[in-house]
């Protein structure tokens, strides 16, 4: 079922304009959260060590390493990119 779900998805390109126009529109539309500073760590903490990192080159040990110094200015960009259109 997901499966055919996802082919007609990524096979409709429509779908994302009626969604943006959906969601634009409707005034009943609930707002999205602000993603909270314990949902970032907690992100971290469950990531499994010894994976290879993706294109950025940045490690789960690095993530893990650095989750305090990070966790913050994360959450501000995340949260700025979820204000934005």
């Amino acid at each position: 079922m997901a499966t055919d779900f996802y082919k007609e998805l990524y096979a409709n390109k429509t779908n994302e304009k009626l969604c943006k126009t959906t969601l634009e529109e409707d005034p009943n539309q609930e707002p999205i959260p602000y993603i909270m500073q314990s949902e970032i760590r907690r992100a971290i903490q469950t990531q499994k060590a010894c994976k290879s990192p993706g294109d950025d080159m940045i490690t789960n040990e690095l993530l893990k390493l650095t989750m305090e110094e990070i966790t913050q200015p994360f959450k501000h960009i995340c949260n700025e990119i979820l204000e934005t259109d």
